[in-house]
């Protein structure tokens, strides 16, 4: 059975979309297919993550497509429970 055919059956409400099908850039394939995966999955009432965003240019595709979370180096590295709890409480400018 493929994996896609698999899609109509799961009972899901997020799909996350991995940094390694990102990569650094998109080629216009990988524009492609991000278009028809992000339309079809609106279209079920999915939500989308995009994981390891890196670069403006990906980040602005992604919201432009529809993508409802973008995560990545783009808005913060990793940082401890500490640097957090500063990061959170302190206004913004």
């Amino acid at each position: 059975m493929s994996s896609l055919n698999t899609l109509k059956d799961l009972l899901f409400n997020e799909v996350k979309i991995d940094r390694k099908f990102l990569g650094d850039s998109l080629t216009e394939n990988a524009k492609i297919v991000l278009q028809e995966v992000f339309h079809m999955l609106k279209r079920m009432g999915k939500s989308i993550v995009c994981e390891g965003v890196e670069t403006e240019d990906i980040a602005e595709f992604l919201k432009e497509e529809g993508c409802d979370e973008i995560q990545g180096f783009l808005y913060y590295r990793p940082m401890c429970e500490e640097d957090f709890e500063k990061l959170i409480h302190t206004p913004a400018a």
